[in-house]
């Protein structure tokens, strides 16, 4: 493991930190701990709580990768830990066994030592505190996939160099509710204050900005309101959605903007829609929003939904549960539970609690069945057309875009009626809004659903073929 670990480390240095500097900050200080081949977990310990949330925000990652391509072991899981408990056991040897050194920090009496890490670890805590920053929302604990992947390589490029006018400032998320906007706004705040790159920050709902500029108007506060935020090294705004028809909060919000983006500081803003798209907010400011990188947050697909299961579940999960989420549960979860990231982490709460109230010991398929079974049943009432649409294109093996296209071709007629019909089943809509769907109207759909209706009482492969896409719709 020796040479794994210098192979790591030498990984680390070339394709993944960003300066010599910032390596050698936190790489050298990171020890190789112990490998579990039954929990398939390898432990790493940092010393120091900078470096350790330095290490789980920029190279946890990295390291899984590396570790489960070199030990192939492609389920592998990488923790980061604090080095306090080794270094407590370790450090009087450790001395005894090393010549006298001239280093302060070396002949530190391991108490103290302790104590020195745990101020660090309060003074970080205190930080994040006064930013009002979540620090458990971190890059480290922030599953990427498809569906994020751009927005996210772009949060490290606002870490790398916040405040680059022209680039990355402001730097505008949107996205559905629940899909990880804040969580990602947060780990910028989180990072940049860990690597001490900014000082000053702020994190705000822009609903809470709007309440305190009220107050400090009624108050007589203004010039110490905004003051705040005038000085600040960074800004991050949650929901700006809100400054809809509020003039004169956006009015004191322009300014402030402008003010921090022409000082080099760095603002990041989260939206539930595009700036282009939202609404009865004035041209100026939206404008503002636009001239920087606007990216946004999809929702996640199915690999990325089960990776997301299996990580929050081994964050809620302790040793003392003894339960075990396998691999075909948390693909069942998230196979129909698909809206986004909050809705998956609420039905894994209620599917661990109901484990630890029953005493179970492994969360199987038909154990989750029975705990989400309102869950599920409200998932599927909310099917949308396009998912039919997109389920039976796959099932006939023809193009989405055909099947609803003005297209007759032959090959298109039955997977396009057989969808027609899968939508009067599985939505309650009328057959007008079903036509709009398909780009036909309500008399096509009427047609459709009866040819079909008709065949499929003498033709078995078709009969097995909506009996395949009725189970699949189902779940």
């Amino acid at each position: 493991m020796d040479q794994f670990w210098e192979d790591c480390k030498q990984y680390l240095r070339n394709d993944v930190s960003k300066t010599e500097d910032e390596y050698q900050r936190c790489v050298p200080y990171l020890k190789l701990g112990a490998l579990d081949k039954e929990q398939n977990v390898l432990l790493i310990y940092a010393s120091g709580s900078m470096r350790l949330s330095l290490a789980q925000t920029s190279y946890l990652e990295p390291i899984q990768s590396f570790a489960r391509d070199r030990l192939d072991i492609p389920t592998l899981t990488v923790r980061i830990e604090s080095d306090v408990v080794s270094e407590q056991n370790n450090q009087t040897s450790d001395v005894a066994q090393q010549p006298q050194s001239k280093n302060k920090e070396a002949d530190t009496p391991p108490q103290e030592l302790v104590n020195s890490i745990q101020e660090g670890l309060i003074s970080y805590k205190k930080a994040l505190e006064r930013a009002q920053l979540i620090p458990e929302f971190t890059l480290s604990n922030f599953v990427m996939g498809d569906a994020n992947r751009f927005a996210v390589s772009a949060a490290r490029e606002v870490i790398s160099s916040p405040g680059c006018r022209d680039q990355n400032n402001p730097f505008f998320i949107y996205g559905k509710t629940g899909l990880g906007k804040t969580h990602l706004m947060h780990a910028i705040g989180c990072e940049l204050i860990t690597s001490g790159r900014v000082r000053k920050v702020r994190a705000v709902e822009a609903q809470v900005f709007c309440d305190e500029y009220i107050k400090a108007s009624k108050t007589q506060t203004i010039d110490t309101f905004k003051k705040s935020y005038y000085d600040l090294d960074m800004l991050l705004v949650d929901d700006v959605q809100f400054f809809s028809k509020k003039e004169k909060t956006e009015e004191v919000f322009l300014y402030l903007f402008d003010h921090l983006v022409r000082s080099g500081k760095q603002v990041v803003l989260t939206s539930d829609t595009s700036p282009n798209k939202l609404e009865k907010i004035k041209a100026n400011l939206l404008s503002r929003f636009l001239s920087g990188l606007v990216v946004e947050v999809k929702p996640p697909q199915l690999d990325m939904r089960i990776e997301i299961l299996q990580k929050k579940a081994e964050q809620k999960l302790t040793p003392q549960d003894n339960i075990v989420l396998p691999y075909e549960s948390a693909r069942f979860i998230a196979k129909h539970l698909k809206t986004n990231v909050r809705e998956l982490e609420g039905a894994l709460n209620k599917v661990i609690a109901l484990a630890r109230f029953e005493k179970v010991s492994e969360l199987t398929v038909e154990f989750c069945k029975r705990a989400l079974e309102d869950l599920l049943f409200s998932s599927r009432t909310v099917l949308s057309i396009e998912d039919i649409q997109k389920e039976t294109a796959q099932l006939f093996g023809v193009e989405f875009k055909e099947l609803i296209s003005r297209s007759r071709t032959k090959n298109l007629i039955l997977p396009r009626h057989v969808a027609m019909l899968m939508s009067k089943q599985f939505t309650s809509l009328s057959m007008v809004d079903i036509g709009k769907a398909f780009n036909r109207d309500h008399t096509t759909v009427l047609s459709g659903v009866r040819n079909v209706e008709k065949k499929r009482k003498t033709d078995d492969e078709l009969e097995r073929k909506i009996n395949i896409l009725e189970h699949r719709l189902k779940g």
